[in-house]
């Protein structure tokens, strides 16, 4: 059986230095294969959320 590749965020609370909280309580797991759409308006955070898991390696506690 072949290991599945999956980024997983846990409970991942993110805000920016001035209070700004983009992402509360954030649970989503995202498999490798398939695709998904990430939809929201400019400064929301949608390349926020995968710089955090770019810079922390992919692993990071919630």
């Amino acid at each position: 059986m072949q290991k599945q590749n999956i980024i997983k965020f846990d409970n991942v609370t993110f805000s920016y230095s001035g209070g700004k909280i983009l992402f509360k309580n954030l649970s989503m797991e995202l498999k490798e294969g398939t695709f998904y759409l990430l939809k929201g308006s400019s400064g929301s955070g949608k390349s926020t959320l995968f710089q955090i898991d770019d810079q922390t390696g992919g692993t990071r506690g919630g």
